[in-house]
């Protein structure tokens, strides 16, 4: 897991937490959005995947978040697939997409 930080103050987390390859958490507090943080957490942890050896990195959206979706693409990541998938941490089911980016 990786802090961002702003001026020495938490702005947000990232990590790879599944697979050493798959961004499995990007997270800005909402007080530090729209100032780079997570294109920050993102480059990151791409670079610890690049370290690893996986010249591919993986994410995964809530179809609905369109800001991260946005900024995802922004950042050279292409969808692969969409579907209905159950989230335990809020408990519904929702749409996701799978991004992929080539590093």
């Amino acid at each position: 897991m990786i802090v961002g930080t702003i001026s020495g103050e938490p702005a947000g987390i990232g990590a790879c937490e599944h697979a050493e390859d798959t961004i499995s958490d990007i997270w800005v507090a909402p007080a530090f959005e729209g100032l780079g943080v997570g294109t920050a957490l993102v480059r990151s942890l791409e670079t610890e995947i690049l370290n690893r050896g996986h010249p591919v990195a993986y994410i995964q959206v809530a179809a609905l978040n369109s800001r991260a979706f946005n900024l995802y693409r922004h950042l050279g990541y292409r969808e692969e697939w969409r579907q209905m998938s159950f989230d335990p941490i809020l408990k519904v089911e929702m749409e996701k997409v799978g991004l992929s980016k080539q590093l």
